[in-house]
């Protein structure tokens, strides 16, 4: 019996490990497809899904596709020595009313929180002279002085001063490669 309990626990942590790596997985994904990589490998993978070159630099591709019925921006950044994707930078629709891009990015902020729970840190707030409710929101957006931002481990939901919500998906791995080998190419220049 005491064999059969150490079995059935032994199942249920391997169980929860798989649970939690699936989860840990799945919050660097956007539509299905993780910021890892070469270019052309997720240029297949968003050309697949409808999306079409908008811009190629060294470092980044910019693609416009469809999310959910909406029209959106995608920027996928690759690391300058070995070209692994490490990010994707998703802008949704320019907003020019400021209860509609706030109340865009409170749903998204839900939508989020309801997939992989409370944030790490939740920032909402003007800078002088601006504040909510000056009828100057907008202004204050493009000027770069309104923080609305919410982050978990891997990805973060913002408002950017191109009045869009951007949604950034991180791979924390290939973030750290790109950490390197931008200090590599810092300290050759020297």
């Amino acid at each position: 019996m005491v064999n059969n309990l150490k079995q059935v626990n032994m199942k249920t942590i391997v169980t929860i490990a798989v649970m939690m790596i699936s989860m840990i997985a799945k919050s660097q994904e956007f539509m299905g497809v993780r910021p890892a990589g070469k270019k052309y490998e997720i240029l297949a993978k968003f050309k697949a899904k409808g999306f079409h070159v908008t811009l190629e630099k060294e470092n980044t591709l910019s693609m416009e596709g469809t999310m959910a019925g909406k029209k959106v921006e995608l920027i996928a950044s690759f690391t300058p020595i070995s070209k692994t994707c490490w990010a994707f930078f998703v802008y949704l629709p320019v907003q020019n009313n400021w209860y509609d891009i706030k109340t865009s990015y409170q749903e998204y902020v839900d939508i989020l929180t309801q997939k992989y729970g409370t944030p790490k840190a939740h920032y909402e707030f003007f800078t002088s002279p601006y504040y909510e409710g000056d009828g100057y929101e907008m202004s204050a957006v493009a000027l770069e002085k309104c923080t609305y931002f919410t982050h978990w481990d891997t990805i973060a939901v913002s408002i950017s001063e191109f009045k869009q919500i951007k949604i950034q998906y991180e791979n924390k791995i290939n973030r750290e490669l790109k950490d390197r080998e931008m200090d590599s190419i810092n300290s050759t220049n020297l």
